[in-house]
C-alpha cells in the first residue's frame, strides 16, 4: 500500500517538477522552450490531466475528511447515539512530531523516485531531439538551475500535505470506531440479565422497618 501511494504522488510531482525546473530556465519564453525541445500537444493534455486528476482527488480526500469530522463532531455513532466522550481532543507535540518525521521520510523517498524518473526523462528527450545523451548528470548541469532544489521543495510539499491528510482521516476514523464500540458495548450491557433477588432474603427496607418496630435483642445494650 505505502509502495502504491508513493508511486501515486510521484506522478504529480514529477509533472509539476518538470514544468518548475523549465520555467526556472527559461523564464518568459518557457512555453516556447518546452515546444522546441519536442513538448508538444501531447505533453500539455498529458499535464492537463495530471493536473485536473489530482485536484479531484485532493477534492475528495477533503471532503471525506469533512464528513468523518462532522460525524466526530456531532458525536454520532452508528446507531445514532450521542457519545460526547469521543468530540476531538487537542493535538499534542508527540502527535506533530509524528507527523513532521512521516512527512520527511516520504519526501525524501519522493525526491528520489523523482529525481530519477526526470533524469530519464530528459535524457530520453534529447536523444529524440538528436542531441545524444547528457548522462546522469544532467540534473546538476547549467542548463537545469536549482532543478534538485526545485524537486526537493515540490516533494517536500506534496508529502506534507499527502501525510497530514492520512493523519487527519486515520485519527477520526479512530474515534468512530471508539465511539462505535462504546456503543456496542452500552447495548451488551443493557442487553444482559439482571440476577434476580432471593426471595428467602428479606429486602433491606423491610428488615430496617422490623428491626424499627421491634425491641433491640436481650444480647444488645438498651
Amino acid at each position: 500500500m505505502a509502495r502504491l501511494l508513493r508511486a501515486a504522488l510521484a506522478v504529480p510531482t514529477l509533472v509539476l517538477a518538470h514544468q518548475l525546473v523549465f520555467l526556472a530556465r527559461y523564464g518568459s519564453v518557457y512555453g516556447e522552450a518546452l515546444a522546441h525541445e519536442g513538448h508538444g500537444p501531447a505533453w500539455t493534455d498529458a499535464v492537463a490531466a495530471v493536473a485536473i486528476g489530482t485536484l479531484l482527488l485532493l477534492i475528495a480526500a477533503m471532503a471525506g475528511i469533512v464528513r468523518l469530522a462532522r460525524r466526530v463532531r456531532n458525536g454520532s455513532d452508528r446507531t445514532g447515539r450521542s457519545d460526547r466522550a469521543a468530540r476531538a481532543a487537542p493535538v499534542t507535540a508527540e502527535e506533530i512530531g509524528g507527523v513532521a518525521r512521516r512527512g520527511l521520510g516520504l519526501a525524501v523517498r519522493l525526491t528520489a523516485i523523482v529525481l530519477v524518473a526526470l533524469t530519464v526523462q530528459e535524457n530520453l528527450e534529447h536523444a529524440a531531439a538528436g542531441f545524444g545523451l547528457p548522462g546522469i548528470a544532467i540534473l546538476l548541469s547549467p542548463e537545469y538551475p536549482f532543478a534538485v532544489a526545485i524537486v526537493a521543495g515540490v516533494a517536500l510539499a506534496v508529502a506534507l500535505v499527502a501525510t497530514l491528510l492520512t493523519w487527519r482521516h486515520t485519527v477520526l476514523a479512530t474515534r468512530l470506531r471508539a465511539m462505535a464500540d462504546r456503543a456496542a458495548a452500552r447495548r451488551t450491557s443493557a442487553a444482559l440479565p439482571r440476577p434476580a433477588a432471593d426471595p428467602r432474603k428479606p429486602r433491606p427496607g423491610t428488615a430496617a422497618r422490623q428491626l424499627g418496630r421491634r425491641a433491640p435483642p436481650a444480647f444488645l445494650p438498651a
